[in-house]
């Protein structure tokens, strides 16, 4: 089990492939998608059980994905885990889910949008299979995350998507 999974809440694999995708990318790669962030998150969710999880997301300093509050967000995000897991999966926007009441927010609201593509990317590559899984060789490939998916995965959201990915901060 991933250092950032959290039993019994729907969004925790949308967490451990960010923790992925990110240990995956070589330094240069990381500086650079966190140049382009530059933020950190901190998502609070509540399951359908009333349990509660935290996460932060260090898109600002380190590229990393953490359980628990750690640092000093630059935005604190707090939704239920369905709504968080629709907005991984692109079935809602956080400025859609904003609207209707179904997301808060405290501190910079522009890194919503970012962190929107950045689980796209990361909902995308969590659908491969675990180098030498079992699922892997049934395809017979290579599968699994690396960096090159990831860094080119990411830059053609950008390319997609410039006002989501680029909206000034």
């Amino acid at each position: 089990m991933s250092s950032v999974a959290v039993a019994g809440f729907q969004s925790s694999p949308v967490f451990v492939a960010l923790e992925r995708a990110l240990e995956s990318l070589t330094d240069a790669q990381r500086a650079a998608e966190i140049s382009q962030i530059g933020g950190i998150y901190e998502i609070h969710l509540t399951n359908s059980r009333r349990q509660a999880a935290i996460w932060t997301i260090d898109l600002k300093s380190t590229g990393t994905v953490l359980k628990g509050s750690f640092r000093t967000a630059d935005v604190v995000i707090t939704t239920s885990d369905e709504t968080f897991v629709d907005i991984a999966n692109g079935r809602v926007s956080p400025l859609k889910a904003f609207q209707t009441g179904k997301l808060n927010t405290r501190g910079n609201i522009a890194l919503v949008n970012k962190l929107d593509s950045v689980l796209k990317v990361c909902v995308a590559l969590s659908c491969r299979p675990e180098r030498g899984s079992e699922e892997e060789s049934d395809r017979g490939h290579a599968g699994g995350v690396n960096a090159a998916d990831v860094y080119l995965i990411i830059h053609v959201v950008n390319a997609i998507d410039p006002l989501r990915i680029n909206d000034a901060v």
